[in-house]
């Protein structure tokens, strides 16, 4: 999809996805850290802050949830 300013952006759903995925998959600190930086500072949407937060809570990697909580 193409926006106006002509800046390819992604559907909604199609980015909760691949965030999901990416959480689910990776498992790993470097992904996980990744999509947190882009929650706390690259989205000032709520709906895209939302996403990213579903799709934090998908690791396998307990200790990452917690860590959240404190910052």
């Amino acid at each position: 999809m193409v926006s106006l300013s002509g800046v390819c952006s992604v559907a909604p759903i199609l980015r909760r996805i691949d965030y999901t995925h990416g959480i689910q998959e990776d498992d790993n600190e470097a992904a996980w850290n990744e999509a947190w930086q882009k929650y706390n500072l690259n989205s000032s949407e709520p709906a895209h802050k939302r996403e990213l937060m579903q799709a934090l809570t998908q690791t396998r990697v307990v200790w990452l949830i917690h860590r959240s909580g404190s910052h």
